[in-house]
């Protein structure tokens, strides 16, 4: 459908050429320009498509046409690949060489990083903004200056690396039902907030279940889950052969988590039926059950979190995020911690279930030991695998954060041999 509309552009009146077409399922519209109008009075139209004649009231005027005066045009000049339509010859003569104004736009402001210099970006080669907020995030208690620092921040820490930041993915903040992190196709992470303030939950005295920091925490949580995402994203595409070794680790340490945690299950006290049912959930899911959430923390087992981990990228990241929270030396110090006194139990209990006598045998206070020594082996192969991954991601984190020497990578290794040794000379000891 083809119309002719007016356009009032810096106090003159313009005529132009309009086609509406349906591209995609969306409504797109194509101009061309045909010349200025004069000799006319207008009144204001409803809608842009309004045709021409319900905009023109006819009516001679006495006083002689003014000429339409340009304004200076800005500094920044917009370079446009397409070939813009000629406007068609009008009756009216027209100044030479003037090209007609263009409408302007309006352009929403962006918060942009390192501004300090806005003058040496040109429309030409304009970098990709690493960081984007869409979202009202002050609502919710969280600063937009710590976002931006925080992200400046990051941003140094992988260019330090070696690795370009101008190909790094970008982070978008928006509004949605609830705090996650989603990444899209174009390799850019949405981090999205509810609309309106919430309040923080407060466990009862009949629940079990830890209280919840509220959005707040949440979203600094999936916001570190994407700074995360866009390191691991940056690597992959820069360094693929780093990228390939961090896979290999990072997916055995992965798989042997999640064996050791399916064995801590099934050596639970649990009743038959119930065993079964939270083993198969935690196999088919990579998701501690509700039960296990309200009973079992996640540092017991080496996670972060409760959250589903369907792939090694996903509890890659995840592990990053705590990384990033903490540094790597106290990351790495808090799991450690939790597996000495894991290695400690293990031993305590191995040697318990070597003393028992035959009363024990038969009381089945043996085969109870047994058990609970299977539950805590497993327990501690399931912190040694995330000791392992921390080590691994020591060379891109062991820096972050960090402001003093940290501990060697792989020390659990060598602090769970001279445990063993030492408990092996121990019980060789007479009684």
């Amino acid at each position: 459908m083809t119309y002719r509309v007016v356009k009032k552009i810096n106090g003159s009146h313009y005529l132009y050429e309009q086609e509406t077409y349906r591209e995609g399922g969306k409504v797109r519209t194509r101009s061309s320009y045909i010349g200025p109008v004069d000799g006319k009075e207008y009144k204001r139209l409803k809608s842009r498509g309004e045709p021409i004649e319900a905009a023109l009231i006819d009516r001679t005027l006495d006083t002689p046409t003014v000429e339409p005066t340009l304004e200076p045009e800005p500094e920044i000049k917009i370079t446009v690949t397409a070939m813009s339509p000629q406007p068609k010859p009008s009756k009216q003569k027209s100044p030479p060489h003037v090209t007609p104004p263009t409408p302007k736009r309006s352009v929403k402001p962006v918060s942009k990083l390192n501004t300090t210099n806005k003058r040496q970006y040109t429309t030409k080669a304009l970098p990709k903004l690493p960081l984007k907020i869409r979202a009202k995030v002050e609502r919710h208690h969280i600063s937009r200056t710590a976002l931006e620092a925080e992200h400046r921040r990051f941003l140094a820490h992988l260019t330090a690396k070696g690795l370009d930041a101008s190909k790094i993915g970008r982070v978008l903040i928006g509004t949605g039902k609830r705090v996650q992190a989603k990444r899209r196709r174009s390799g850019n992470y949405v981090v999205t907030v509810p609309r309106w303030k919430t309040k923080t939950t407060r466990r009862k005295k009949s629940e079990h279940r830890p209280a919840t920091g509220g959005t707040r925490v949440d979203f600094k949580r999936e916001y570190r889950k994407a700074l995360a995402g866009t390191y691991l994203d940056a690597i992959k595409a820069q360094d693929p052969q780093y990228y390939a070794g961090l896979e290999l680790n990072l997916k055995t340490a992965f798989k042997a988590q999640n064996k050791a945690i399916t064995h801590y299950i099934r050596n639970s006290k649990f009743k038959g039926a119930h065993k079964i049912g939270l083993t198969l959930h935690f196999m088919q899911s990579k998701m501690l059950s509700n039960w296990s959430k309200a009973h079992i923390a996640a540092e017991k087992v080496g996670f972060v979190d409760h959250e589903r981990r369907d792939t090694w990228q996903q509890d890659a990241i995840a592990m990053m995020s705590e990384i990033q929270k903490h540094g790597w030396n106290k990351a790495y110090q808090k799991y450690c911690k939790e597996l000495a006194q894991t290695e400690s139990l293990t031993l305590r209990t191995l040697g318990q279930y070597r003393k028992a006598g035959l009363m024990d045998k038969l009381s089945g206070k043996r085969r109870a030991k047994r058990k609970e020594f299977r539950k805590l082996n497993a327990r501690r192969k399931a912190l040694v695998a995330a000791c392992d991954k921390i080590s691994v991601l020591s060379p891109l984190y062991q820096d972050y954060k960090d402001h003093v020497d940290g501990m060697a990578p792989f020390r659990h290794e060598e602090d769970w041999k001279v445990r063993k040794k030492r408990w092996k000379k121990r019980q060789s000891l007479p009684a």
